[in-house]
């Protein structure tokens, strides 16, 4: 795609996935090529199924269904190595011209982790060419003044804080 920009959709509020996702919608719907990778995620959530539907590829790790901070060392090592082989699998599509769009949910956060180092995320950036490219989670780090379109989506009130379970079709 020509003039082919990065977009930063980040914060703590809720939405930043679904504004991604609605984003490949549009770039399916006018015949582009898809790419949306979930990173920290099993790929299993509305949109990643919907979007794979409508004719986009999803890669996701299938994390341990454990948050990062209840594993062991063990399961550390083995979940980081999955997250490290899926952003490499993710780069080389993307290197070989094969999305015209790429999604990156939630990379922001494995770079924060040091699951992924920020410097690989900058290389990406700068030499994504053609492909228009969206990451996302909760804060863009050193990244922000690389992207053209930079999101914050700001948290004010949640059902979660009054102990609602998140829901099936509305929060994942």
């Amino acid at each position: 795609m020509k003039n082919a920009c990065t977009h930063i959709y980040y914060g703590k509020g809720q939405g930043k996935t679904t504004a991604a996702a609605g984003l490949c919608a549009r770039a399916l719907g006018q015949g582009l090529r898809v790419l949306f990778c979930q990173f920290l995620k099993t790929g299993q959530s509305g949109e990643a199924k919907a979007l794979q539907r409508l004719g986009a590829t999803v890669l996701a790790s299938s994390p341990t269904g454990k948050f990062v901070r209840n594993m062991t060392e063990a399961e550390k090592a083995e979940f980081f190595a999955r997250q490290q082989e899926l952003f490499q699998q993710a780069v080389r599509s993307i290197y070989a011209g094969a999305a015209d769009v790429a999604v990156l949910d939630e990379v922001l956060d494995a770079a924060a982790m040091d699951i992924l180092p920020f410097s690989a995320l900058k290389e990406l950036i700068q030499k994504k060419g053609e492909t228009e490219l969206i990451l996302t989670g909760r804060q863009p780090g050193p990244l922000a003044p690389l992207a053209q379109y930079r999101t914050e989506m700001r948290l004010e009130a949640h059902p979660y804080a009054h102990g609602q379970a998140a829901r099936r079709g509305i929060e994942f």
